[in-house]
């Protein structure tokens, strides 16, 4: 991951915590999520925010996010 999204992160993050008295995570993962986004996109990867898959024991689950490719050929 390149130091330039590292630092975008850092600086969103800070700016967010400098405007909510919040420290949840649910208000702060924004910036993360951004960052996954950011570098996602340079890999040909998509982020999707809870996404559901299935268990080798066929079990459902929601994961709170998940980098899927984007390449045709790599599609269900």
């Amino acid at each position: 991951m390149s130091k330039q999204y590292i630092n975008e992160y850092r600086t969103d993050f800070d700016r967010l915590r400098a405007y909510t008295v919040s420290r949840r995570e649910s208000v702060l993962r924004e910036a993360f999520k951004d960052l996954l986004k950011r570098w996602g996109k340079s890999q040909d990867l998509l982020l999707v925010a809870e996404h559901d898959m299935i268990t080798p024991m066929k079990t459902r689950i929601s994961v709170d996010g998940a980098l899927l490719q984007t390449s045709p050929l790599c599609r269900p």
